[in-house]
């Protein structure tokens, strides 16, 4: 039993000690991040999703019965974001941090591999680009 144990025990205790690459502050259940590492231009980007869903539709079935009614998350109207903090593991030294496409310079601190800025206010996408 021992050797099923430790089968699974040490990825098991692997995952749990990996360290997240991205972790948020302020930002909601329903937010997505994705972390790019673009090495060839010496930065990673960060991009940032959020839109408030709503549940639409009904469950059970139409009138005559031959298709499942299943309810629908949509999007009916996008809701600024305020102030969502980001840290996120970085393989060197940051020079620069900036929300794209308008090149605005934003504020950081860097600390043993570690990046952390705030976003003031978006709307629905923001990208970061992160220069190393």
């Amino acid at each position: 039993m021992g050797a099923v144990r430790d089968f699974f025990d040490l990825p098991f205790r692997r995952f749990a000690a990996a360290e997240r690459q991205v972790e948020t502050a302020g930002l909601p259940s329903t937010g997505r991040i994705s972390l790019m590492r673009q090495e060839k231009e010496g930065r990673c980007i960060l991009h940032v999703l959020f839109g408030n869903t709503v549940l639409r539709g009904c469950h059970g079935e139409f009138p005559n019965g031959q298709f499942p009614a299943k309810p629908v998350e949509v999007i009916e109207e996008l809701l600024p974001l305020r102030d969502v903090t980001f840290t996120v593991s970085v393989p060197g030294t940051v020079r620069r941090v900036t929300l794209e496409p308008e090149g605005k310079a934003l504020d950081f601190r860097w600390r043993e591999g570690k990046v952390s800025f705030s976003l003031k206010e978006f709307t629905c996408h923001a990208m970061v680009s992160i220069e190393i």
